[in-house]
């Protein structure tokens, strides 16, 4: 395939540094990782990792649940 289009994005210059070098430690170049998220999102129709960001009543229940102590105990599921 003939790659002759290009993509340009502004990001934070520390950002770039640090996946540049966390790539090339991986044998990549920043082009073939874009080109690699790029088919991923085509093949999948979906971001290739997740976004999930719990919202304040998830993460409440995530802070209870830790809590042992404050669980409620059922004998059945009724």
């Amino acid at each position: 395939m003939i790659k002759s289009d290009s993509v340009r994005a502004r990001i934070a210059p520390g950002l770039k540094k640090n996946v540049k070098k966390i790539l090339q430690k991986m044998g990549m170049t920043t082009s073939q990782y874009i080109n690699l998220a790029f088919k991923r999102l085509e093949q999948e129709h979906d971001i290739p990792f997740g976004l999930n960001v719990p919202n304040e009543e998830t993460l409440e229940a995530i802070r209870e649940s830790e809590n042992i102590e404050n669980l409620e105990i059922f004998e059945s599921v009724d």
